[in-house]
């Protein structure tokens, strides 16, 4: 994207958002992971993704247990062990590879104080 973008560089890594570059945002804004589900950066926040798949892909408590093989309680127990942060990965991957999804943990820098 450098290299294709670089005549609107001002510095660093920082672009003036001319048409080419608004173009291409807006034709691969679907293709951003950060939207990858219809979220917006406020969905992001709490533990509450397993339910958020659950209803992006239209299935019911039931319809999800079953794909793991579990019965309705114990999916209501993991979707409320993550609310609370305390669903071990394993779980989580599991859920992910069922739904057709790739789990990924990983570490985000928090904002330094002053920036936005």
């Amino acid at each position: 994207m450098h290299k294709r973008f670089q005549k609107y560089r001002t510095h660093g890594e920082w672009f003036d958002l001319e048409g080419p570059i608004q173009a291409f945002i807006k034709e691969n804004l679907e293709l951003d992971r950060k939207y990858e589900f219809g979220f917006v950066i406020e969905d992001f926040a709490g533990n509450e993704q397993i339910l958020r798949l659950r209803k992006r892909h239209k299935l019911s408590l039931k319809a999800l247990a079953e794909k793991l093989n579990i019965v309705s309680p114990s999916l209501k127990e993991i979707q409320d062990r993550e609310k609370t942060g305390s669903l071990t990965i394993k779980k989580l991957e599991n859920v992910a590879e069922v739904l057709g999804y790739k789990f990924e943990n990983r570490f985000v820098p928090k904002a330094k104080t002053g920036e936005t």
